[in-house]
């Protein structure tokens, strides 16, 4: 004799979980609106004196009008502020806390849910190990991958004054 067949308690929960996530939305792609901009050759009297690059990248926050979309010149305006020397943040200290400080203050500038921050500093190109190299910081807060960013990519070199 034949048994009727039964369902299948996982194929079920599938179904539900399924069922549950469409109503709740997961089931469709987010929007997302992210921005970038970048600024070259940018001059920094801090650690001696740099030529960098800054690239931002901005996600804004769900549900933010095309009206709401902040303009990014007052936003670069602010970055570019940071490579000035203050009491707060002298001459000396690292580029990865120069970005810890930056990128929050970014975050207030809009409704932005995410910044992510590359700070690439140009080498020197004289013959000395410690600066004649391409370096870079990255520092990433809040809902936005990391900027992606190649190591490899090139950069001219800053003009180095030589001496007596």
């Amino acid at each position: 004799m034949l048994s009727k067949p039964r369902a299948r308690p996982l194929a079920l929960l599938a179904i539900g979980l399924s069922a549950l996530l469409m109503v709740a939305g997961c089931g469709t792609p987010r929007e997302v609106d992210t921005f970038y901009f970048q600024m070259n050759g940018l001059q920094a009297p801090r650690q001696g004196g740099a030529q960098i690059d800054l690239i931002v990248g901005l996600r804004y926050a769900d549900g933010t009008t095309p009206q709401q979309i902040p303009d990014y010149r007052p936003i670069a305006e602010l970055a570019e502020g940071f490579l000035q020397p203050t009491d707060a943040l002298p001459a000396n200290i690292s580029w990865e806390s120069l970005l810890r400080t930056m990128v929050p203050a970014i975050m207030q500038a809009g409704p932005i849910s995410g910044v992510s921050v590359v700070l690439r500093v140009h080498p020197r190109c004289d013959d000395k190990a410690t600066t004649d190299l391409l370096r870079s910081a990255i520092y990433t807060m809040g809902d936005i991958d990391p900027i992606p960013f190649d190591i490899a990519s090139e950069v001219p070199c800053q003009t180095v004054a030589s001496g007596p």
